[in-house]
């Protein structure tokens, strides 16, 4: 089976936008708007083939995680479904899950590989299926534990301060866990504090195509008091049904920071694919590298990006 490969790569908003006009979207858009169409209820399902699984299957479309009627139709969230009935991974998921397969694929040596998640599926998935890889992966469970603990069969980490030691990770793989982190550039500074020289990372998050800088939506102020910005908003958490807040929604600039942090190359990369259940105008991954030839810039870099890091 052939890779799958990226409609196209951006590096800019300029780029992003010229390979958004470029490529037709409207076959996917008109098979999308016949199944809601064709759909007599707000649940269905459409074949694809699961890369995952290996094998076609009937994937499951319905209103759950951000599904909303639009002028009469049931229109669902296609990023946070398109569930494969097998291995429980939505649309973004079983991209990532895709794109890590293709990783390992490459690699002749046992690859160090983390995960910012543990109790989900596709953690299972990769631990089942590349036995001879050493893969790890954490939840946050909260401030009073430290990085590294294992609570309950469950490893803490905190991605402001992970445990790892310095460039000791081939790869990072990230699935909408950085807007729930309330200092995203220390953060990012520690994935590229424990990736190896041309170590790479694999990123989802929301992310705000329309937008030049990102907006704050939450902080924790000098005393460690919480500051809301905008109205709170909450996203599903697997450790905790109170849900994880969202502390930021992402824009181009985060291209500037990755990049700020010693990230030599970041690429965002579009996916879409009817074959592979891939609907919804264009899936977003970030895929970073850290170049050992390149260093981290000084502090005095944000000093355009006092908005959102005061």
């Amino acid at each position: 089976m052939r890779d799958l490969e990226p409609v196209f790569i951006a590096n800019s908003r300029q780029e992003y936008d010229h390979g958004m006009e470029s490529f037709h979207f409207e076959k996917l858009k008109k098979i999308q708007d016949s199944l809601i169409s064709k759909s007599l209820s707000e649940s269905f399902s459409t074949k694809g083939f699961c890369i995952c699984c290996n094998k076609s299957v009937q994937l499951i479309v319905d209103m759950k995680w951000g599904g909303q009627l639009i002028d009469g139709k049931s229109v669902p969230n296609w990023r946070e479904r398109l569930e494969c009935p097998n291995c429980h991974m939505n649309n973004r998921q079983r991209l990532i899950a895709t794109l890590v397969k293709q990783y390992f694929k490459e690699k002749s040596a046992p690859a160090s590989v983390y995960f910012m998640e543990q109790v989900t599926p596709i953690f299972n998935w990769s631990q089942t299926n590349f036995p001879n890889h050493k893969i790890i992966g954490s939840e946050y469970l909260g401030w009073n534990y430290k990085s590294g603990d294992l609570i309950n069969g469950i490893r803490h980490e905190d991605v402001l301060n992970l445990s790892f030691e310095s460039e000791s990770l081939d790869l990072i793989v990230s699935n909408d866990v950085f807007e729930h982190v309330p200092d995203v550039l220390r953060a990012f500074k520690e994935c590229a504090r424990v990736l190896k020289p041309d170590g790479v990372m694999l990123v989802t998050i929301p992310f705000y195509s329309s937008r030049v800088e990102s907006v704050e939506r939450a902080r924790f102020d000098e005393k460690g008091e919480l500051v809301h910005f905008l109205e709170p908003q909450f996203h599903g958490n697997p450790v905790s049904n109170e849900g994880a807040l969202v502390f930021i929604d992402f824009g181009w600039d985060v291209l500037n920071i990755l990049r700020s942090v010693g990230f030599s190359e970041t690429g965002v990369e579009v996916y879409s694919s009817e074959r592979y259940g891939h609907l919804g105008g264009g899936q977003i991954v970030f895929r970073v590298s850290k170049n050992k030839h390149i260093k981290s810039k000084k502090e005095n870099f944000f000093k355009n990006l006092k908005k959102l890091f005061r």
